[in-house]
């Protein structure tokens, strides 16, 4: 090698340790169903990953719609990480299958306490083995864990895991990360308590359009 390819070599070597560009790692390709895990994700994962949601804000995940982009995005995913108990329903299953994508699924939601709702209003599908049942038998699961603030930590801990597995180097991040996102959802569930709190039970009635409150009532 010439001197002046020395040069230019040094030179390059230089400029790509003083912008930290050429020998970044990537960061980690997420794709989620939702937003809401959309939003765990980047706390979880920080500067070491990069996360793409197939609902879009303010969208009906109970009617969602893939398209192209869509199995495009997951084929080309790291990771992805669903809620399970049949909020996202079966067309999600089948775009997986269909966009080719081989790498690791993560229901986010495994392993919280299930709360089955009374009503008819039936999601689909049921819980991950490591889930159990908090309620009598006879409504269907309720997908909407994450209402329980406390639940939050458990998406957070599978994410924080999940992530670890596939970024070894990351592993330290990801869980300080979610040890402090922890301690982030129980200044707020102490928050939340307080102001219950301060209503008078016979007022502590919601009426919403949908079922999607049960872990927030019974917590």
């Amino acid at each position: 090698m010439g001197n002046l390819s020395r040069r230019v070599l040094l030179g390059a070597m230089v400029a790509a340790a003083a912008t930290g560009a050429s020998f970044a790692q990537a960061p980690v390709r997420v794709v989620t169903s939702t937003t809401i895990l959309a939003d765990f994700v980047r706390a979880v994962g920080g500067e070491r990953v990069s996360v793409a949601s197939l609902v879009p804000a303010n969208a009906d995940a109970h009617v969602y719609q893939p398209t192209p982009a869509d199995g495009r995005a997951l084929a080309a995913a790291g990771l992805v990480v669903f809620n399970g108990f049949g909020l996202e329903g079966a067309g999600f299953s089948r775009l997986v299958r269909a966009s080719g994508y081989r790498g690791t699924l993560v229901n986010a939601a495994d392993g919280i306490a299930i709360v089955r709702a009374p009503g008819r209003h039936d999601h689909g599908h049921g819980g991950g083995r490591a889930q159990r049942e908090v309620v009598a038998p006879g409504g269907v699961p309720d997908p909407h864990g994450w209402q329980n603030v406390a639940n939050a930590t458990v998406y957070a801990r599978n994410i924080a895991a999940a992530l670890a597995r596939i970024d070894g180097a990351g592993a330290a991040d990801y869980q300080a990360n979610a040890a402090r996102f922890a301690q982030r959802m129980a200044e707020l569930d102490a928050w939340v308590r307080s102001r219950i709190a301060a209503v008078p039970a016979p007022k502590r009635r919601v009426i919403t359009t949908h079922e999607a409150f049960s872990y927030f009532g019974a917590a």
